[in-house]
């Protein structure tokens, strides 16, 4: 007999990626029923024009928002001086994501830590072969 702990985790995850699966489905059948309309507005202005040679557009969706992202940064070395880890748990502490996304996520703070070093916001110094950053005292 399969460990019982083990198959309920796995049905629990097997449905919350049915529901994920099911969400999305929504957003697409509505993300696709506004283009028909558009593709309608379109044969309208010009009967001629196909849109299926229309290229599409990559679109880049942030998780935070212009400027959230350096204000939570900035609040968590507030706090005390802190590594690139401590800083991922800080900010994604309240957050659902799986750790995929913030492995991935991870680069985004390493560009934004060597932005604010530039700008003499914030430093770093190494312990123990850990970089920890921390804001600059005026």
């Amino acid at each position: 007999m399969a460990e019982s702990h083990v198959l309920s985790a796995l049905i629990a995850k097997h449905a919350e990626l049915q529901g994920n699966i099911n969400h999305y489905k929504v957003i697409i059948s509505s993300l696709k029923s506004e283009l028909e309309i558009i593709n309608k507005a379109i044969a309208i202005f010009d009967p001629c024009y196909k849109t299926s040679s229309v290229p599409a557009k990559k679109s880049k969706i942030s998780y935070f928002a212009r400027g959230k992202l350096t204000k939570k940064c900035i609040e968590c070395l507030k706090i005390k001086s802190s590594s690139i880890d401590e800083i991922m748990q800080f900010l994604f502490k309240d957050e659902k994501v799986d750790s995929v996304f913030i492995a991935n996520y991870k680069q985004n703070i390493y560009a934004l830590l060597s932005r604010l070093i530039k700008r003499n916001s914030i430093s770093y110094f190494i312990d123990n072969g850990v970089k920890f950053y921390q804001i600059d005292k005026i």
